[in-house]
């Protein structure tokens, strides 16, 4: 089997690795070549049709989490009731009260809701108190900049080189009826930076409406 197909597989368990073999062979069977892939990546520039869809709401509606449900083809009823649009998200609203409308970080509110977080649960996003908070979003500044000059967001592999097994890009979009997209996360920060910018970010995709399977080729290229 060529290796470009290997590479969708190199991640966990060998019977895992089998399962998802297998779906991905069902999938081309029964939905033609177009079908989606298990891991596979897609390129997204996010905008205000874009909605996010709560792992917690992803796992009601299949009984899986985003990396079980990855590949999977769904043919009934879309949770369309469960979604918001990615603007109105609480981190994204406070990334373009800071790139955009040159807030500080402090002034956008940011540090008090990441504190809380990390106060109920000892830590989010790599955090455990203030001065991991200032450094990663110092880290943050860093790379909107990094994307605004490049027109992108880098792939895993360009951030991480050297790594020989394939890794999942951060956040998983979901494709939903007519082509909508739905940000399943995590990475909401990246995604803030795309939407702002308007430019690619890659992501793992999700579940796929049976609807949608024509729209993913062009979700496939990098444009």
């Amino acid at each position: 089997m060529p290796g470009k197909i290997l590479n969708h597989y190199k991640r966990g368990t060998l019977l895992k690795r089998s399962v998802f073999l297998f779906q991905d062979i069902k999938n081309m069977i029964r939905y033609g070549p177009s079908a989606p892939k298990f891991a596979e990546r897609i390129w997204l520039t996010p905008g205000n049709n874009t909605m996010f869809l709560t792992a917690a709401s992803t796992r009601n509606f299949l009984g899986m989490s985003n990396q079980e449900v990855s590949g999977k083809v769904i043919e009934f009823t879309w949770p369309v009731k469960k979604a918001i649009p990615v603007y109105k998200l609480t981190k994204i609203k406070m990334c373009i009260e800071h790139w955009r409308n040159g807030k500080s970080w402090e002034d956008t509110g940011i540090y008090k809701y990441m504190e809380k977080m990390i106060l109920d649960y000892g830590e989010h996003d790599g955090c455990r108190n203030i001065d991991d908070l200032k450094k990663r979003y110092e880290n943050l500044d860093l790379l909107f900049e990094q994307a605004r000059q490049e027109g992108r967001l880098r792939t895993w592999e360009e951030v991480n080189p050297g790594i020989g097994e394939r890794k999942r890009d951060s956040g998983f979009v979901h494709v939903g009826p007519k082509g909508i997209l739905y940000w399943g996360g995590p990475g909401q920060h990246r995604l803030a930076i795309a939407y702002i910018l308007n430019i690619p970010i890659p992501a793992q995709i999700g579940c796929v409406h049976i609807s949608a399977i024509p729209y993913l080729h062009q979700l496939r290229e990098f444009n």
